[in-house]
């Protein structure tokens, strides 16, 4: 396992545990928490499948709503600033792919129209590449991508 990884998987979970309010912290503001996650993925590639595949887990059967929303809610804002490895991107489409039907949707999470946002994000990031140029993303950045 890459040393990069390894030192931040863990800190990844607690950042996206905090994030979708799974976990108290002092830190309640959650945008802060979203800059922090977004700005390690767009500028460590190796972490990059680590953060979605959490994702992944955080928002499968999850049955908090609140928990879940914010769940989707990042994965939609990361994929505005820095796609999966080729590797990973067929898991996470195929994943986001099947939320789209609107099976899993329940009363408080339209879960459907986060996946279809999400796809959506999946293939422009994809074709476009990560955030372009040296200046990690911003708060208006991450606001107008929520």
């Amino acid at each position: 396992m890459d040393k990069v990884l390894k030192k931040e998987a863990p800190e990844i979970f607690k950042l996206i545990q905090t994030y979708m309010g799974d976990k108290k912290s002092k830190q309640i503001a959650s945008l802060n928490t979203c800059l922090e996650l977004t700005t390690k993925g767009w500028s460590l590639p190796t972490i990059r499948d680590e953060l979605y595949l959490q994702l992944i887990k955080q928002t499968s059967y999850n049955i908090n709503a609140e928990s879940l929303q914010r769940g989707w809610e990042l994965m939609a804002v990361c994929l505005s600033f820095f796609p999966p490895s080729s590797k990973f991107q067929s898991l996470l489409e195929k994943y986001i792919s099947l939320q789209t039907n609107g099976e899993s949707d329940t009363p408080e999470v339209p879960i459907s129209i986060y996946a279809n946002v999400c796809l959506k994000r999946l293939e422009k990031i994809l074709q476009t590449g990560p955030k372009k140029g040296l200046k990690k993303p911003t708060f208006e950045e991450i606001e107008l991508s929520k």
